[in-house]
């Protein structure tokens, strides 16, 4: 179905699911009862320009740690950028949902030490 969905709406596979999803739950065919996601929600140490784009009006990205986020407004504005399309926030509303987190969700302890 994911490689069926793929084909038919983008190549973001969540977001073809959902769109799979959906349709299922307009007709009450299907729904899936829980969605678990396996970590890459989000790269905090691989921005994008628009993200680049947020932290440099906060500070420099000349000093560490660059490109990555460094503290909770950066991570709650890229997991905003990221999951707040209508779609998204439709799936996380209908089945239980969990993430796991990896390697590039976090790192660096989240730069929160004081040093």
């Amino acid at each position: 179905m994911m490689r069926q969905a793929a084909k038919n709406y983008s190549v973001d596979v969540l977001r073809s699911y959902v769109y799979d999803i959906a349709k299922c739950a307009e007709s009450k065919r299907c729904c899936s009862d829980i969605v678990v996601l396996f970590g890459d929600q989000v790269y905090v140490d691989e921005t994008s320009s628009q993200m680049q784009a947020f932290i440099r009006q906060r500070r420099c990205l000349k000093r560490s740690p660059g490109e990555e986020l460094k503290d909770c407004v950066e991570y709650a504005h890229l997991y905003k950028r990221s999951w707040f399309t209508s779609i998204n926030r439709w799936l996380l509303s209908i089945p239980f949902n969990t993430m796991r987190f990896d390697d590039h969700t976090i790192c660096d302890d989240w730069h929160i030490s004081l040093t």
